[in-house]
């Protein structure tokens, strides 16, 4: 089909014809699944389109130079546009189907988003590139220009009614290809239709169509369709001859009021506000040591176009290399630009800043709740962190954390502590971190290698900049101590990944102003802050405060940006203090505002710096990263065969082995991760054998006990195997594990999405074609709920085969369920037998003969497995190398697959076998050593093991019994002597008893009788008290009855006495008075 195309196809492009569609959309694939630069050199064209076996060297510069007008191969090449013309050329002369199916396939290109719709821009770089593309495969025209296919697209916007600010979805694209290219178009019409060629002599003579052609209007389709004539494509491409151009060296030149290629069509861009198109000429070749060029850089802002800057250096030359695009950068952010070279100020830490209180803040502290200063580092040597590998940033965080000793705690990948841009997000939180002490936070791997911000409470202005210099000074000492610096450049000063350069200082107040945040809604104080005040606005934390930035940093020095940050703060206080007095009066207050300068920066200060230190030179971007690279820890106790072989000299050697693409750091990283899995190394594709032969090599041996140059035998399939009948009554099922990679695509450790999934079509395609008892449904694992099948191993884990999990996986199930086939799992194909019993044999023979056919029916599609002479079959795993056949046995072991499954697992380990529990005392068993043997040996070893643990077990099960006939004897007897003794002891308690019973009632009886007579005692001693009581009552009572009879006598004496004397005396006075 693609051999009429082919033949009118310029040198390097004719066997692009030949490709099948889906090889086409493949490479698309791989394009976004590695996320390429849009400008590529011949190097990541020949990677893109299958590596050496698919694209030599000298046919990717062929392409490069015929895209770049004779570079010689050494250029770049717009790969968007190269990927356009593969998707259009693939599979020779488009069906009407087709047309669709390609149109599609490149709008999905130019959906950067993955929305669904393109906008316009991005639909006129669409159909620049492919146009572009076929001036190039043909070798005839010249470039179209942006007007022409500007027109195109708001033809194609006006005909779906939208206008240039909405998108225009893939439907629609598709339906305006289709109708103006009608069915089979030859290519010469694909290029009529888009007005680069007109008439067919201009298409013979090469020349551009004058602007005044257009598209086909409405009434010229509906000419055609009541039965106008025109050429019919097919009739062109028969019989237009495409004309030979010389091969000239052409360079581009900027024509006046021509968009150059490339240049960014976003307006919204930030990178647009200043990037102009001369400056994009003449830096759009140039490229640093790493590998970074102006695309590069830009491509930030086209991705993220609210972004403030738009513009990010990969390594420290970006500045060198690119300096218009850096100079145009700062002096947009900035406001202003400066000549002379950048100095670093070493200042007098007890240095008088304005205090708020000289400017007329009485109570700062009633504004200021904090001032915080932050300054951004980067470690010299390093990529920056748009482009530092996972390697780079760990070590960085070693050499970054050493140099804190501040007493804090440093906590790794910490997500709140990372808001991080769509740039710095690459590799998750890995190799990134927190450290925190009093006073001070360091975000490490952040935006640039170190973020340094230090805190004070209050508007402690002084203390906060004497502790700052205090702290940066501390880790830039300890950093030189262990050699290492700052990344610093003469012109630009230090540098950071975003143009905020010189210091990359800047000062922070978090204030208070109730009255002013109640006024001004957020964005327009956001505005005036940024206009006249030159500071940033965070949004409202906690406590009704906002955090206010400078943002006026190159060309000052700190203590300038300081003061500038004071006048500002100032200002704000000041006008918070109107409104307090004002009540809250908003005409006061825009008065106040309308009296503050348009642009607020403070003065310079002169005379208060000390002499600048000079700088540590720059660099040598050219030696490799290995240079400062250091071999992973081992794990204490790890059995990992990649611990056992992995030290200092051999991490060298494999860092040193390094090519494009293949990093040790990826090999090892199972290992690294789980110390716990057996290998610990894996494979991204066979390649990976010969780059890290030596590391590699040491593994093969560790596991497979023989030298890793071993003759490798030929998968027999006419063998018989011995003794198995030993295993008859023991074997509960057998099965055989085959693994397979198909060669030309990488491993799934490594593989891309878009070659995972091309993987499964051919891998299904081939499964489709087994027959007889293999015939079976091939399932993809999302439609597979609650399957076991999706259960990630901790192996597949730290492989990194897990990726886009269960994307592109499948397994194939024959119908009787004793053939699985899992697809793009461990390995891009593993076959699996499993049968009942102990017919390890037949399982064998089946596995192999379905290992036959799959790969005779890849051989059929001009695919093949992945192998090598010296290993075998390739496989992701090292312990799987050779004929990549596994058989294993579940045995029955009562012992060994209980309680004694670690003496199972030392004894496996002797015999070269490995083994798993599998419940019910059953285990799993399987050869561990199949490199450089064939599969006869490598079973043969397994039933020979296998036996041997049967007989191992059953000794292990008998002398367990009779340890346990003896444990019982003696717990017999344990028991009668134990019965002897209780009885004794009974008899001895009962006697013990008794005694006690008979103790306790005679001490009854005689507390008894002791109570009786102390009672007889009581009573009779109450007795005689009573008798003498009553004795002594009666004296009483007759001693009181004569004292009162004595009494009456004596009274009775007295009164008659008294009586008688009274008688006489009246007697006596009667008598003398007689006598008178």
């Amino acid at each position: 089909m693609g051999n009429d195309v082919s033949s009118k196809l310029s040198g390097p492009f004719r066997g692009f014809a030949e490709w099948p569609q889906s090889r086409a959309n493949a490479v698309l694939q791989e394009f976004k699944d590695k996320d390429y630069d849009f400008c590529v050199d011949a190097t990541t064209v020949q990677a893109l389109l299958g590596g050496a076996s698919q694209c030599d060297a000298t046919l990717a510069e062929k392409i490069v130079d015929a895209f770049t007008n004779g570079s010689g191969g050494q250029g770049y090449l717009n790969v968007l546009s190269l990927i356009c013309g593969l998707i259009i050329v693939a599979d020779g002369i488009p069906s009407e189907k087709q047309i669709a199916v390609k149109a599609a396939v490149c709008f999905n290109a130019f959906d950067f988003n993955e929305t669904g719709d393109i906008e316009l821009d991005e639909m006129t770089i669409l159909l620049l590139s492919a146009v572009r593309a076929l001036m190039v495969f043909f070798n005839i025209g010249e470039d179209p220009t942006d007007e022409d296919m500007e027109q195109i697209t708001l033809n194609a916007f006006s005909e779906n009614h939208k206008d240039a600010a909405q998108g225009i979805t893939r439907d629609e694209f598709v339906g305006y290809v289709g109708k103006h290219l009608e069915e089979s178009p030859a290519m010469a019409n694909v290029l009529k239709r888009f007005k680069v060629i007109g008439t067919e002599a201009e298409y013979h003579e090469g020349r551009k169509p004058s602007k005044a052609q257009a598209l086909p209007s409405a009434d010229a389709t509906t000419a055609r369709a009541e039965g106008d004539q025109e050429t019919r494509p097919e009739d062109i491409i028969g019989e237009v001859e495409l004309p030979v151009e010389a091969e000239s060296g052409r360079t581009y030149v900027h024509e006046p009021g021509a968009t150059p290629p490339g240049f960014p069509r976003r307006p919204e861009a930030y990178v647009s506000k200043y990037l102009s198109e001369e400056v994009f000429v003449k830096l759009m070749d140039k490229r640093t040591k790493t590998g970074c060029t102006l695309d590069t850089c830009i491509q930030f802002s086209l991705d993220s176009p609210e972004a403030q800057v738009g513009v990010l250096a990969g390594d420290a030359e970006c500045y060198a290399a690119l300096p218009e695009l850096f100079e145009s950068a700062l002096g947009y952010h900035h406001r202003f630009t400066r000549v002379e070279p950048a100095v670093f100020q070493h200042l007098d830490a007890d240095y008088n800043f304005t205090s708020f209180e000289n400017l007329g803040i009485d109570n700062p502290s009633a504004f200021v709740k904090s001032v915080s200063m932050q300054v951004s580092r980067n470690v010299q040597g390093f990529s920056l962190m748009p482009r530092a590998s996972l390697r780079e940033k760990r070590i960085l965080e070693r050499v970054v954390w050493n140099a804190l000793e501040f007493g804090g705690k440093f906590t790794r990948g910490v997500n709140e502590a990372f808001p991080l841009d769509a740039w710095a997000k690459s590799h998750g939180m890995e190799g990134r971190g927190i450290y925190r002490a009093e006073g001070l936070e360091v975000m490490v791997n952040h935006h640039d290698h170190m973020c340094m911000k230090v805190i004070e409470s209050g508007a402690a202005v002084k203390t906060a900049f004497k502790s700052y210099l205090s702290k940066l000074r501390s880790i830039e000492d300890t950093l030189m101590l262990h050699g290492h610096s700052f990344a610093y450049n003469e012109a630009f000063g230090y540098v950071v990944s975003s143009p905020e350069l010189d210091l990359g200082f800047k000062v922070s107040f978090e204030l208070q102003l109730q009255h002013i945040f109640s006024i001004y809604a957020s964005e327009a104080l956001s505005e005036m802050c940024f206009k006249r005040l030159g500071l940033l606005v965070s949004p409202v934390s906690a406590g009704d405060s906002r955090t206010f930035t400078s943002i006026v940093r190159r060309g000052l020095s700190e203590v300038e940006v300081i003061e500038s940050a004071i006048k500002s703060a100032y200002e704000l206080m000041r006008l918070e203090a109107a409104l307090q007095e004002s009540d809250g009066d908003a005409a006061v207050f825009e008065s106040q505002v309308t009296k503050l300068p348009a642009t607020f920066r403070a003065k310079r200060i002169d005379g208060k710096e000390e002499p600048s230190v000079a700088p540590v030179a720059d660099p040598d971007l050219s030696k490799s990263f290995a240079d400062v690279s250091g071999c992973p820890p081992i794990a204490p106790g790890s059995t990992c065969a990649l611990h056992k072989v992995l030290t200092p000299e051999v991490f060298a050697e494999a860092v040193a082995a390094e090519a494009d693409g293949y990093f040790v750091e990826e090999a090892i990283n199972p290992g690294v991760v789980d110390p716990t899995l057996p290998v610990g190394v894996v494979a991204k594709d066979a390649r990976s054998y010969e780059v890290f032969q030596g590391l590699f090599d040491r593994v093969i041996e560790t596991v497979h006990k023989c030298p890793a140059d071993g003759q490798q035998q030929t998968v027999d399939r006419g063998f018989r195997l011995r003794r198995l009948e030993g295993l008859s009554g023991n074997v509960v099922s057998c099965s055989v594990r085959i693994s397979r990679n198909i060669e030309g695509f990488t491993f799934p450790s490594a593989i891309t999405r878009g070659q995972r999934r091309n993987v499964e079509t051919i891998a299904s395609q081939a499964l489709m074609e087994l027959y007889g008892e293999y015939q079976g449904v091939y399932t993809s694992l999302g439609d597979l709920e609650g399957d076991p099948k999706l259960e990630l191993s901790s192996a597949t884990l730290a492989s990194g085969a897990a990726r886009d999990w269960p994307d592109a996986r499948g397994v194939h199930r024959n119908f009787t369920d004793t053939l699985e086939v899992d697809v793009n799992v461990d390995d891009h194909l593993a076959f699996c037998v499993t049968r009942d019993g102990a017919d390890i044999e037949r399982a064998i023979i089946q596995c192999l003969e379905v290992d036959k056919l799959v790969g005779e029916a890849l051989g059929n599609v001009g695919r093949a497995y992945a192998k090598s002479d010296r290993l075998g079959f390739v496989t992701s795993n090292p312990a799987d190398l050779g004929s990549g056949v596994t058989p294993s046995l579940k045995v029955l072991l009562p012992v060994f697959g209980d309680v004694g499954f670690a003496k199972c697992v030392a004894l496996c380990t002797q015999m070269g076998l490995s083994c798993d529990q599998a419940g019910d005392s059953l285990v799993v068993v399987s050869n561990a050593k199949s490199y450089a043997r064939s599969v006869e040996e490598v079973t043969q070893d397994l039933i020979d093991g296998a036996i041997h643990l049967v007989d191992a077990d059953r000794q292990e099960a008998e002398a367990i019994a009779k340890a346990e006939a003896e444990a019982s004897r003696k717990a017999e007897e344990e028991a009668r002597r134990k019965a002897e003794e209780e009885a004794r002891r009974k008899a001895e308690e009962a006697i013990a008893k008794a005694e006690a019973e008979a103790r306790r009632k005679a001490e009854a009886e005689a507390s008894r009788k002791a109570e009786e007579e102390a009672r007889r005692k009581a009573e009779e001693a109450a007795r005689l008290k009573a008798e003498e009581e009553a004795r002594l009552k009666a004296e009483a009572e007759a001693e009181a009855s004569r004292q009162a009879e004595e009494a009456a006598r004596l009274k009775a004496e007295e009164e008659a006495r008294v009586k008688a004397e009274e008688e006489a005396r009246v007697k006596a006075e009667e008598e003398a008075r007689v006598k008178a």
